[in-house]
């Protein structure tokens, strides 16, 4: 009998003990800086290393706190279910402050140790970019991936799962030790990564909304130059139009991840590389000896493997079928509903990072939204930043830290209890004397003695759109560095799904649009308005023909649309309304839909729906050009027969 029982005790046991994904193994101190000893500490371990811009260094300086860093190791899962330790960094500011959680995915690393946990990352930009989020009183949470830096296991370069796993699950470790630590947070996640690192982001939005059921959410992402699209808009244009690339290791490990995945590339690596090549493949790829930095491969890539093994993958026709395709096509991470408000940066001069990589993704999410969706198509957004694909970080570092700045005071005025405007750096406003702009939107940066204000009245108007650094004076004579970003203006056409007019006033409806009205003006002059309803509403007599409305964000955003002929009421008498766009048709209802049917002029079908059962539907008239006949039925039988073009 004791044995039976002592055998259910450890059975017990056991199962208790189990380590689960997302555990928390254990905390390290690595980091521990007082406000004083920061400017020592980043002169010898950043910028010894790195030759900062002196306006970035600055920036740093400026931001001075108390700070500490912990390495933690916790319990993920790689591709085939496998349990493995994994490491990460957290750092927390010590100010009293409750705060915003940036979660940062780091680039591709030049060796397996120089990742966050170490205090190290891609050594073109070093461990810069994290350090300004905690710098500017953020809390950051960075993984190492699976298989870098103290983890166990080995690196899926670019491979989506186990990205998000090590992302996902570092959350749930950090969760930990915020509650033993007592950290203040204010409820308010950004998501932050560049280059490898942005491919980790939207693998880790992608994984929350379809596999974790929103566990975590995110308010708002800022990524830059991620290959989204792997299989299109890099391997496709790696294979048929770029005959040099910078980096041809990073080439080999992903070829090296399909393979170790389940798609086999080969029996033996020497079916597939030159002899020379198959050697440095297989110690420095495979065995990860020196990370992805190391000399003797050639930068005309495609020298470097067999005829035989390269030639299916360079014919269109039989490229699709490779296992390197199928498992590139695993790994895109472009082409979902993606729901968090979301910028993209990206380069047009990126050799690395082909930019067709985020204006595909961008195009492909919005077209989730129907078009007259103005808000939710909105939420995702392209921003182009000057540079190449390392250059363009330093643009980066001030546009993510203003926008994450902003957004944060906004969302701390409404939601955060004791919030505190006694910090500079986390208040934008027009406090202090603006003595010089530093423009970062072209190649040599430069100072603009011409945008002097006065105190308290700077105006961004005369700013073209971009990435600036606003140098500060305070009254106390101190000098402050606060990044900005003016954005492009968005102008809305087909605006008649949103507008409404009556015999006094004109209503914009705004639901979905998720930021804060600032201010309306009309032809560059502030009208008066009110909100009821999801509505803003504006008196007739503020508007002519032709004017140009502006809806102004406190996040920065601008959205404008002219004011055309719209009709009194935009929900007519008709019950069916039809809309076309870009060889897409659109129809909306009072009542449930029950039937579509769209032919040409010959009378031959190309669309039949005979059961819709929704009051909105869209057809993708793809490859259809010419004018057709729609006829579309209620539920109530009710129908409409129009003529359209495409």
């Amino acid at each position: 009998m004791k044995k039976f029982v002592l055998a259910i005790l450890l059975l017990a046991s056991l199962f208790f003990n189990a380590q689960k994904r997302g555990e928390l193994i254990s905390q390290e101190l690595v980091l521990d800086l007082s406000k004083e000893s920061i400017q020592s500490w980043i002169h010898k371990n950043i910028n010894q290393d790195l030759s900062l811009d002196p306006f970035i260094l600055n920036f740093l300086l400026f931001n001075k706190k108390d700070l500490k860093a912990y390495k933690l190791t916790y319990w993920t899962e790689d591709y085939d279910k496998t349990l493995l330790k994994a490491t990460g960094l957290v750092m927390i500011p010590n100010t009293n402050q409750y705060k915003t959680i940036v979660t940062y995915g780091h680039p591709t690393t030049d060796k397996k140790e120089n990742v966050p946990s170490n205090l190290k990352d891609a050594l073109v930009i070093n461990f810069v970019l994290p350090l300004s989020y905690a710098l500017n009183d953020f809390v950051v949470i960075a993984p190492d991936y699976i298989g870098m830096g103290d983890g166990e296991g080995i690196h899926r370069y670019l491979h989506a799962e186990t990205e998000a796993n090590a992302m996902i699950d570092m959350r749930r470790a950090s969760d930990a030790l915020f509650k033993e630590l007592h950290t203040k947070l204010n409820g308010q996640n950004f998501l932050a990564g560049y280059s490898q690192g942005a491919h980790a982001g939207m693998a880790t939005l992608k994984a929350l909304k379809e596999d974790y059921n929103q566990e975590y959410s995110f308010d708002y992402a800022y990524l830059l130059s991620g290959p989204y699209d792997m299989s299109d808009s890099n391997w496709n244009h790696y294979l048929s139009d770029q005959e040099i690339v910078p980096f041809p290791p990073v080439q080999l490990a992903t070829l090296y991840t399909c393979d170790a995945i389940g798609y086999p590339l080969y029996t033996n690596s020497s079916e597939m590389l030159k002899p020379q090549y198959n050697e440095i493949y297989n110690k420095e790829i495979v065995g990860f000896a020196n990370g992805l930095t190391f000399p003797g491969l050639n930068n005309k890539w495609k020298e470097m493997f067999n005829e035989n093994w390269l030639d299916p993958h360079l014919n269109i026709s039989t490229r699709p079928n490779t296992p390197l395709f199928k498992c590139l096509e695993e790994n895109n991470v472009y082409d979902w509903n993606n729901t968090t408000e979301t910028t993209l940066a990206y380069s047009v001069i990126d050799q690395v990072v082909p930019y067709k990589n985020t204006i595909k993704t961008v195009k492909t999410q919005q077209d989730y939204y129907p078009w007259f969706d103005f808000w939710n198509r909105f939420k995702i957004k392209a921003i182009p930043l000057f540079g190449g694909h390392v250059v363009s970080t330093t643009p980066y570092l001030i546009a993510s830290n203003a926008d994450f700045s902003l957004r944060r005071f906004i969302y701390n005025i409404f939601n955060a209890p004791n919030y505190s405007r006694s910090n500079k750096i986390i208040t934008p406003s027009n406090e202090g004397q603006i003595i010089d702009i530093i423009d970062f939107n072209q190649k040599d940066i430069q100072k603009v003695s011409s945008y002097r204000s006065s105190k308290g009245s700077f105006s961004t108007e005369h700013l073209t759109p971009g990435i600036y650094m606003l140098k500060k004076q305070y009254d106390d004579g101190s000098i402050a560095y606060e990044p900005f970003a003016k954005k492009e203006r968005i102008f809305l056409e087909n605006v008649n799904q949103i507008i409404k007019k009556t015999d006094h006033e004109l209503f914009i409806d705004i639901k979905g649009l998720n930021q804060t009205i600032s201010h309306i003006s009309v032809n560059d002059q502030s009208i008066p308005f009110s909100i009821k309803n999801n509505s803003i509403h504006i008196e007739n007599k503020d508007l002519q023909l032709n004017n140009i409305i502006v809806i102004h964000t406190k996040e920065l955003d601008e959205y404008a649309f002219e004011v055309k002929g719209i009709e009194k009421n935009i929900n007519s008498k008709e019950n069916i309304q039809l809309y076309s766009s870009h060889n897409t048709v659109f129809v909306q209802s009072k009542e449930k839909l029950h039937s579509i049917e769209i032919y040409n002029l010959l009378g031959q079908p190309i669309f039949s729906n005979q059961n819709i059962n929704q009051t909105e539907f869209q057809v993708n008239l793809k490859n259809t050009n010419g004018i057709l006949i729609i006829k579309i039925t209620d539920t109530k039988g009710q129908t409409v027969q129009k003529r359209i073009t495409t």
